[in-house]
């Protein structure tokens, strides 16, 4: 008997990726089963914003950006202390 339907990892990737888990997905051809590597834990940390230059120089950006603004809602956050 051989054990190949398994994931193999090391602690440095566990440590990363927090909420992975290991599913089985049911085969019908084989008797071995696919496996599928899920993430249940989503990491939404603020990303830092980048801009190129040349965005600025292109005369349709400024309009862009109103639209894009106009489009965005934001909630306020009362800071509890």
């Amino acid at each position: 008997m051989s054990r190949i339907d398994r994931i193999l990892v090391n602690k440095e990737w566990l440590d990363k990726w927090l909420g992975a888990s290991q599913h089985l997905v049911e085969g019908s051809i084989s008797n071995h089963f696919p496996l599928v590597l899920k993430n249940v834990i989503m990491d939404w940390e603020p990303k830092q914003f980048r801009v190129l230059n040349c965005w600025f120089e292109d005369k349709r950006f400024d309009k862009f950006l109103e639209e894009v603004r106009s489009r965005l809602h934001f909630l306020e956050w009362e800071l509890v202390s």
